[in-house]
Protein backbone atom coordinates (compact mmCIF):
# COMPACT_ATOMS: atom_id res chain seq x y z
CA UNK A 1 0.00 0.00 0.00
CA UNK A 2 2.99 2.28 0.59
CA UNK A 3 3.46 3.17 -3.11
CA UNK A 4 -0.21 4.04 -3.51
CA UNK A 5 -0.21 6.18 -0.33
CA UNK A 6 2.90 8.05 -1.45
CA UNK A 7 1.37 8.70 -4.87
CA UNK A 8 -1.87 10.00 -3.32
CA UNK A 9 0.07 12.34 -1.05
CA UNK A 10 1.94 13.70 -4.05
CA UNK A 11 -1.31 13.88 -6.00
CA UNK A 12 -2.92 16.01 -3.27
CA UNK A 13 0.05 18.36 -3.27
CA UNK A 14 0.00 18.77 -7.03
CA UNK A 15 -3.68 18.43 -7.94
CA UNK A 16 -4.23 22.07 -8.82
CA UNK A 17 -1.19 22.03 -11.09
CA UNK A 18 -2.39 18.91 -12.86
CA UNK A 19 -6.04 19.85 -13.50
CA UNK A 20 -6.64 20.01 -17.26
CA UNK A 21 -5.57 23.43 -18.44
CA UNK A 22 -8.47 23.76 -20.81
CA UNK A 23 -10.86 23.85 -17.88
CA UNK A 24 -9.10 26.70 -16.09
CA UNK A 25 -10.57 30.18 -16.28
CA UNK A 26 -8.30 33.02 -15.19
CA UNK A 27 -9.39 36.57 -15.93
CA UNK A 28 -6.81 38.20 -18.22
CA UNK A 29 -6.91 41.29 -20.43
CA UNK A 30 -5.50 41.64 -23.96
CA UNK A 31 -1.94 42.96 -23.97
CA UNK A 32 -2.10 44.48 -27.43
CA UNK A 33 -4.82 46.47 -29.12
CA UNK A 34 -5.26 48.07 -32.51
CA UNK A 35 -7.58 50.17 -34.58
CA UNK A 36 -10.98 48.71 -35.32
CA UNK A 37 -11.40 47.08 -38.72
CA UNK A 38 -14.28 45.57 -40.64
CA UNK A 39 -14.37 41.96 -41.72
CA UNK A 40 -13.77 41.44 -45.44
CA UNK A 41 -16.48 40.24 -47.78
CA UNK A 42 -17.09 36.51 -48.35
CA UNK A 43 -15.23 36.79 -51.65
CA UNK A 44 -12.21 38.19 -49.82
CA UNK A 45 -12.42 35.39 -47.29
CA UNK A 46 -12.16 32.73 -49.99
CA UNK A 47 -9.26 34.44 -51.78
CA UNK A 48 -7.44 36.53 -49.18
CA UNK A 49 -4.43 38.25 -50.69
CA UNK A 50 -1.55 39.85 -48.80
CA UNK A 51 1.59 41.77 -49.69
CA UNK A 52 4.40 39.30 -49.11
CA UNK A 53 7.08 41.83 -50.11
CA UNK A 54 6.95 43.19 -46.55
CA UNK A 55 7.16 41.26 -43.25
CA UNK A 56 3.69 39.98 -42.33
CA UNK A 57 2.28 40.43 -38.84
CA UNK A 58 1.51 37.16 -37.04
CA UNK A 59 -0.55 37.33 -33.86
CA UNK A 60 0.46 34.94 -31.08
CA UNK A 61 -2.52 34.06 -28.85
CA UNK A 62 -1.46 32.61 -25.49
CA UNK A 63 -2.50 32.66 -21.82
CA UNK A 64 -0.11 35.13 -20.20
CA UNK A 65 -1.99 36.28 -17.10
CA UNK A 66 -4.43 34.94 -14.54
CA UNK A 67 -4.48 32.85 -11.39
CA UNK A 68 -3.43 29.56 -13.02
CA UNK A 69 0.36 29.65 -12.92
CA UNK A 70 0.62 26.38 -14.88
CA UNK A 71 -1.37 27.90 -17.75
CA UNK A 72 0.58 31.16 -17.76
CA UNK A 73 3.90 29.32 -17.69
CA UNK A 74 2.74 27.29 -20.69
CA UNK A 75 1.69 30.49 -22.44
CA UNK A 76 5.05 32.14 -21.78
CA UNK A 77 6.86 29.11 -23.22
CA UNK A 78 4.66 29.14 -26.33
CA UNK A 79 5.47 32.81 -26.92
CA UNK A 80 9.18 32.23 -26.35
CA UNK A 81 9.17 29.29 -28.79
CA UNK A 82 7.30 31.35 -31.39
CA UNK A 83 9.85 34.14 -30.98
CA UNK A 84 12.67 31.63 -31.47
CA UNK A 85 11.17 30.49 -34.78
CA UNK A 86 10.76 34.06 -35.97
CA UNK A 87 14.38 34.90 -35.11
CA UNK A 88 15.86 31.70 -36.52
CA UNK A 89 13.78 31.42 -39.68
CA UNK A 90 11.56 34.44 -40.21
CA UNK A 91 13.77 37.52 -40.29
CA UNK A 92 12.42 39.84 -43.00
CA UNK A 93 9.43 37.55 -43.58
CA UNK A 94 7.27 37.86 -40.47
CA UNK A 95 7.00 39.89 -37.29
CA UNK A 96 5.20 38.76 -34.16
CA UNK A 97 2.96 40.40 -31.59
CA UNK A 98 1.58 38.58 -28.55
CA UNK A 99 -2.01 38.84 -27.31
CA UNK A 100 -3.06 37.56 -23.90
CA UNK A 101 -5.97 35.11 -23.96
CA UNK A 102 -5.96 33.89 -20.40
CA UNK A 103 -7.59 30.46 -20.44
CA UNK A 104 -11.24 31.19 -21.08
CA UNK A 105 -13.41 31.70 -24.11
CA UNK A 106 -14.39 35.36 -23.71
CA UNK A 107 -10.87 36.72 -23.32
CA UNK A 108 -9.58 34.52 -26.14
CA UNK A 109 -12.15 36.03 -28.52
CA UNK A 110 -11.15 39.54 -27.41
CA UNK A 111 -7.49 38.75 -27.97
CA UNK A 112 -8.14 37.35 -31.45
CA UNK A 113 -10.16 40.43 -32.43
CA UNK A 114 -7.39 42.68 -31.11
CA UNK A 115 -4.79 40.82 -33.15
CA UNK A 116 -6.81 41.01 -36.36
CA UNK A 117 -7.62 44.68 -35.82
CA UNK A 118 -3.92 45.32 -35.30
CA UNK A 119 -3.25 43.93 -38.78
CA UNK A 120 -2.36 40.30 -38.15
CA UNK A 121 -2.81 38.26 -41.33
CA UNK A 122 -2.48 34.96 -39.46
CA UNK A 123 -2.72 33.75 -35.88
CA UNK A 124 -0.93 31.06 -33.90
CA UNK A 125 -2.89 29.87 -30.86
CA UNK A 126 -4.95 29.84 -28.80
CA UNK A 127 -3.75 27.07 -26.53
CA UNK A 128 -6.93 25.38 -25.30
CA UNK A 129 -10.01 23.85 -26.90
CA UNK A 130 -12.49 26.20 -25.24
CA UNK A 131 -10.51 29.18 -26.52
CA UNK A 132 -10.07 27.75 -30.02
CA UNK A 133 -13.80 27.19 -30.36
CA UNK A 134 -14.49 30.75 -29.21
CA UNK A 135 -12.41 32.28 -32.03
CA UNK A 136 -13.56 29.93 -34.81
CA UNK A 137 -16.39 32.15 -36.10
CA UNK A 138 -14.23 35.27 -36.06
CA UNK A 139 -11.37 33.76 -38.04
CA UNK A 140 -13.84 32.23 -40.50
CA UNK A 141 -15.57 35.60 -41.04
CA UNK A 142 -12.26 37.39 -41.57
CA UNK A 143 -10.51 34.61 -43.48
CA UNK A 144 -7.63 34.65 -40.97
CA UNK A 145 -5.46 31.55 -41.10
CA UNK A 146 -5.08 30.22 -37.56
CA UNK A 147 -2.93 27.42 -36.15
CA UNK A 148 -4.24 26.50 -32.71
CA UNK A 149 -2.14 24.55 -30.23
CA UNK A 150 -5.04 22.46 -28.92
CA UNK A 151 -5.18 18.68 -29.41
CA UNK A 152 -8.99 18.85 -29.77
CA UNK A 153 -9.82 17.69 -33.30
CA UNK A 154 -13.40 18.97 -32.96
CA UNK A 155 -12.05 22.53 -32.80
CA UNK A 156 -10.55 22.30 -36.29
CA UNK A 157 -12.47 24.05 -39.06
CA UNK A 158 -10.65 25.75 -41.94
CA UNK A 159 -9.22 28.40 -41.78
CA UNK A 160 -8.53 27.25 -38.20
CA UNK A 161 -6.28 24.20 -37.97
CA UNK A 162 -5.42 22.39 -34.75
CA UNK A 163 -1.76 21.36 -34.58
CA UNK A 164 -1.68 19.73 -31.14
CA UNK A 165 -1.01 16.02 -30.71
CA UNK A 166 -4.39 14.47 -31.44
CA UNK A 167 -5.38 11.64 -29.09
CA UNK A 168 -6.91 9.82 -32.07
CA UNK A 169 -3.43 9.45 -33.63
CA UNK A 170 -1.85 8.43 -30.32
CA UNK A 171 -4.54 5.79 -29.85
CA UNK A 172 -4.16 4.28 -33.30
CA UNK A 173 -0.38 4.08 -33.02
CA UNK A 174 -0.21 2.46 -29.58
CA UNK A 175 -3.00 -0.03 -30.26
CA UNK A 176 -1.57 -0.85 -33.68
CA UNK A 177 1.87 -1.41 -32.19
CA UNK A 178 0.43 -3.61 -29.46
CA UNK A 179 -1.40 -5.70 -32.05
CA UNK A 180 1.81 -6.07 -34.07
CA UNK A 181 3.52 -7.57 -31.02
CA UNK A 182 0.76 -10.11 -30.46
CA UNK A 183 -1.49 -8.31 -27.97
CA UNK A 184 -5.11 -9.26 -28.66
CA UNK A 185 -6.95 -7.80 -25.65
CA UNK A 186 -6.75 -4.57 -23.68
CA UNK A 187 -8.45 -2.73 -20.84
CA UNK A 188 -8.99 1.05 -21.02
CA UNK A 189 -8.73 3.15 -17.84
CA UNK A 190 -9.45 6.83 -18.42
CA UNK A 191 -10.23 10.10 -16.59
CA UNK A 192 -13.74 11.54 -16.55
CA UNK A 193 -12.91 14.68 -18.53
CA UNK A 194 -13.10 15.78 -22.16
CA UNK A 195 -9.68 14.37 -23.04
CA UNK A 196 -10.56 11.05 -21.41
CA UNK A 197 -13.81 10.81 -23.33
CA UNK A 198 -12.14 11.55 -26.67
CA UNK A 199 -9.17 9.29 -25.97
CA UNK A 200 -11.25 6.32 -24.79
CA UNK A 201 -13.50 6.56 -27.85
CA UNK A 202 -10.41 6.70 -30.07
CA UNK A 203 -8.94 3.64 -28.34
CA UNK A 204 -12.15 1.66 -28.91
CA UNK A 205 -12.15 2.63 -32.60
CA UNK A 206 -8.48 1.70 -32.95
CA UNK A 207 -9.07 -1.63 -31.23
CA UNK A 208 -11.77 -2.48 -33.78
CA UNK A 209 -9.48 -1.54 -36.67
CA UNK A 210 -6.64 -3.67 -35.36
CA UNK A 211 -8.78 -6.64 -34.27
CA UNK A 212 -8.01 -6.14 -30.59
CA UNK A 213 -10.62 -6.98 -27.97
CA UNK A 214 -11.51 -4.35 -25.35
CA UNK A 215 -12.01 -6.73 -22.44
CA UNK A 216 -12.84 -4.14 -19.81
CA UNK A 217 -12.89 -0.40 -19.23
CA UNK A 218 -13.62 2.01 -16.43
CA UNK A 219 -13.26 5.72 -15.71
CA UNK A 220 -12.27 7.66 -12.61
CA UNK A 221 -13.08 11.06 -11.20
CA UNK A 222 -10.14 13.44 -11.29
CA UNK A 223 -9.32 13.46 -7.56
CA UNK A 224 -7.33 11.27 -5.17
CA UNK A 225 -10.51 9.80 -3.65
CA UNK A 226 -12.02 9.32 -7.10
CA UNK A 227 -9.00 7.41 -8.36
CA UNK A 228 -8.77 5.26 -5.24
CA UNK A 229 -12.49 4.39 -5.30
CA UNK A 230 -12.58 3.61 -9.01
CA UNK A 231 -9.55 1.34 -8.93
CA UNK A 232 -10.72 -0.50 -5.80
CA UNK A 233 -14.16 -1.09 -7.37
CA UNK A 234 -12.86 -2.29 -10.73
CA UNK A 235 -9.56 -4.05 -10.10
CA UNK A 236 -11.11 -7.49 -9.62
CA UNK A 237 -13.06 -7.16 -12.87
CA UNK A 238 -9.90 -6.15 -14.73
CA UNK A 239 -8.12 -9.24 -13.41
CA UNK A 240 -11.07 -11.44 -14.36
CA UNK A 241 -11.15 -10.04 -17.90
CA UNK A 242 -7.80 -11.73 -18.67
CA UNK A 243 -6.63 -8.79 -20.78
CA UNK A 244 -3.01 -8.66 -21.86
CA UNK A 245 -2.49 -4.90 -21.61
CA UNK A 246 -3.96 -1.76 -20.03
CA UNK A 247 -4.05 1.61 -21.78
CA UNK A 248 -4.24 4.71 -19.56
CA UNK A 249 -4.69 7.98 -21.53
CA UNK A 250 -3.64 10.35 -18.75
CA UNK A 251 -0.44 11.95 -17.51
CA UNK A 252 1.43 13.49 -14.61
CA UNK A 253 0.56 12.74 -11.00
CA UNK A 254 -2.89 11.41 -11.85
CA UNK A 255 -1.38 8.73 -14.07
CA UNK A 256 1.12 7.77 -11.40
CA UNK A 257 -1.63 7.47 -8.79
CA UNK A 258 -3.73 5.27 -11.08
CA UNK A 259 -0.80 2.95 -11.79
CA UNK A 260 0.16 2.77 -8.11
CA UNK A 261 -3.37 1.84 -7.03
CA UNK A 262 -3.69 -0.73 -9.81
CA UNK A 263 -0.42 -2.28 -8.67
CA UNK A 264 -1.63 -2.40 -5.06
CA UNK A 265 -4.83 -4.19 -6.12
CA UNK A 266 -2.78 -6.78 -8.02
CA UNK A 267 -3.27 -5.32 -11.49
CA UNK A 268 0.45 -5.08 -11.81
CA UNK A 269 2.69 -3.64 -14.53
CA UNK A 270 4.87 -6.67 -13.82
CA UNK A 271 2.07 -8.95 -15.04
CA UNK A 272 0.38 -6.85 -17.73
CA UNK A 273 1.76 -4.47 -20.33
CA UNK A 274 0.88 -0.90 -19.32
CA UNK A 275 0.52 1.48 -22.26
CA UNK A 276 -0.32 5.12 -22.80
CA UNK A 277 -0.38 8.15 -25.05
CA UNK A 278 1.42 11.46 -25.47
CA UNK A 279 0.49 12.70 -21.99
CA UNK A 280 3.00 10.21 -20.60
CA UNK A 281 5.81 12.46 -21.82
CA UNK A 282 6.47 14.19 -18.48
CA UNK A 283 9.36 14.16 -15.97
CA UNK A 284 7.09 12.66 -13.27
CA UNK A 285 6.68 9.50 -15.33
CA UNK A 286 10.42 8.99 -15.65
CA UNK A 287 10.95 9.38 -11.91
CA UNK A 288 8.24 6.89 -10.94
CA UNK A 289 9.56 3.32 -10.64
CA UNK A 290 6.12 1.76 -11.13
CA UNK A 291 5.96 3.27 -14.63
CA UNK A 292 9.07 1.51 -15.89
CA UNK A 293 8.44 -0.85 -18.75
CA UNK A 294 5.38 1.07 -19.85
CA UNK A 295 5.00 1.88 -23.56
CA UNK A 296 3.46 4.98 -25.10
CA UNK A 297 3.05 6.70 -28.45
CA UNK A 298 4.43 10.18 -29.11
CA UNK A 299 5.98 12.20 -31.95
CA UNK A 300 9.73 11.75 -32.47
CA UNK A 301 11.55 13.23 -29.48
CA UNK A 302 14.99 13.64 -31.06
CA UNK A 303 14.26 17.01 -32.66
CA UNK A 304 12.50 18.17 -29.49
CA UNK A 305 15.59 17.49 -27.41
CA UNK A 306 17.59 19.83 -29.63
CA UNK A 307 14.82 22.41 -29.42
CA UNK A 308 14.81 22.10 -25.62
CA UNK A 309 18.54 22.77 -25.46
CA UNK A 310 18.22 25.87 -27.66
CA UNK A 311 15.19 27.04 -25.71
CA UNK A 312 17.05 26.70 -22.39
CA UNK A 313 20.04 28.59 -23.81
CA UNK A 314 17.76 31.51 -24.75
CA UNK A 315 15.40 31.58 -21.78
CA UNK A 316 17.37 29.97 -18.96
CA UNK A 317 14.61 27.41 -18.30
CA UNK A 318 13.41 24.08 -19.64
CA UNK A 319 10.35 24.33 -21.91
CA UNK A 320 6.94 22.85 -21.28
CA UNK A 321 6.78 19.54 -23.24
CA UNK A 322 4.23 21.15 -25.59
CA UNK A 323 6.08 24.44 -26.11
CA UNK A 324 7.51 23.18 -29.39
CA UNK A 325 4.07 23.79 -30.92
CA UNK A 326 4.74 27.53 -30.81
CA UNK A 327 7.87 26.98 -32.88
CA UNK A 328 6.17 24.55 -35.26
CA UNK A 329 3.33 26.98 -35.98
CA UNK A 330 5.47 30.02 -36.71
CA UNK A 331 8.04 28.02 -38.69
CA UNK A 332 5.28 26.62 -40.91
CA UNK A 333 3.88 30.08 -41.65
CA UNK A 334 7.37 31.43 -42.35
CA UNK A 335 7.97 28.60 -44.80
CA UNK A 336 4.76 29.45 -46.65
CA UNK A 337 5.53 33.18 -46.78
CA UNK A 338 9.01 32.46 -48.11
CA UNK A 339 7.63 30.10 -50.73
CA UNK A 340 5.00 32.64 -51.82
CA UNK A 341 7.56 35.45 -52.05
CA UNK A 342 9.77 33.37 -54.35
CA UNK A 343 6.76 32.42 -56.48
CA UNK A 344 5.43 35.97 -56.58
CA UNK A 345 2.16 34.83 -55.04
CA UNK A 346 -0.08 37.01 -52.86
CA UNK A 347 -1.76 33.97 -51.32
CA UNK A 348 0.77 32.34 -48.99
CA UNK A 349 -1.97 30.76 -46.86
CA UNK A 350 -4.23 29.28 -49.50
CA UNK A 351 -5.79 25.96 -48.58
CA UNK A 352 -3.65 24.26 -51.23
CA UNK A 353 -0.46 25.60 -49.67
CA UNK A 354 -1.56 24.93 -46.10
CA UNK A 355 -2.43 21.31 -46.83
CA UNK A 356 0.51 20.51 -49.08
CA UNK A 357 1.34 16.82 -49.18
CA UNK A 358 4.93 17.12 -47.96
CA UNK A 359 3.78 18.91 -44.83
CA UNK A 360 6.11 20.85 -42.54
CA UNK A 361 9.12 20.05 -40.39
CA UNK A 362 9.78 21.46 -36.93
CA UNK A 363 10.89 20.43 -33.44
CA UNK A 364 7.81 18.19 -33.25
CA UNK A 365 8.96 16.28 -36.32
CA UNK A 366 7.02 16.20 -39.57
CA UNK A 367 3.35 17.15 -39.60
CA UNK A 368 0.75 17.78 -42.26
CA UNK A 369 -2.41 19.88 -42.12
CA UNK A 370 -5.60 18.29 -43.43
CA UNK A 371 -8.55 19.83 -45.22
CA UNK A 372 -10.83 19.07 -42.25
CA UNK A 373 -8.85 21.43 -39.99
CA UNK A 374 -6.88 18.72 -38.17
CA UNK A 375 -3.32 17.48 -38.54
CA UNK A 376 -1.41 14.25 -38.74
CA UNK A 377 1.96 13.60 -37.10
CA UNK A 378 3.83 10.30 -37.28
CA UNK A 379 4.20 8.64 -33.88
CA UNK A 380 7.07 6.65 -32.43
CA UNK A 381 6.79 4.15 -29.58
CA UNK A 382 8.78 4.80 -26.40
CA UNK A 383 9.45 2.72 -23.29
CA UNK A 384 9.73 4.25 -19.84
CA UNK A 385 13.11 3.37 -18.31
CA UNK A 386 15.10 4.54 -15.32
CA UNK A 387 17.24 6.62 -17.68
CA UNK A 388 14.38 8.28 -19.57
CA UNK A 389 12.29 7.37 -22.57
CA UNK A 390 13.89 4.76 -24.82
CA UNK A 391 12.87 4.52 -28.48
CA UNK A 392 11.33 1.12 -29.20
CA UNK A 393 9.77 1.68 -32.65
CA UNK A 394 10.58 4.76 -34.74
CA UNK A 395 8.00 6.97 -36.37
CA UNK A 396 7.32 6.10 -40.02
CA UNK A 397 9.63 7.96 -42.40
CA UNK A 398 8.46 10.28 -45.15
CA UNK A 399 5.50 12.62 -45.46
CA UNK A 400 2.68 12.01 -42.96
CA UNK A 401 -0.19 9.99 -44.38
CA UNK A 402 -3.80 11.03 -44.73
Amino acid sequence: MRAAVVSVTRFLAGLCACVALAACAPRPAPTTTGAAGAAPSQAAVSERRVDVSQPLLIGVLAPLSGSDTRATAFGADLVAAADMAAREKGVGLVRLSSFDTGANAATAAIAARSAIDAGAVALVGPAFAIAARSVANLVAETGTTTLSFTPDSASGSVPLWVIGELPEDDADRIVGYAASTGVRSIAIVFPENLYGQVASAALRDSARRHNVRVGYEFSYQYSPDGIAAAVESNAAAVRASNVEAIVIPDGGLALISVVSFLDYYDVSPRKLQFMGMGLWNTPEVIRERSMRGGLFAAPDMAARRNFGERFAAVTGRQPDPRAYLGYDAVAALVDLVSEARVAGSAEPFSIERMTRQRGFIGPGGTFRLKTDGTNVRPRAIYEVTGDGFALRDPAPAGAPGS
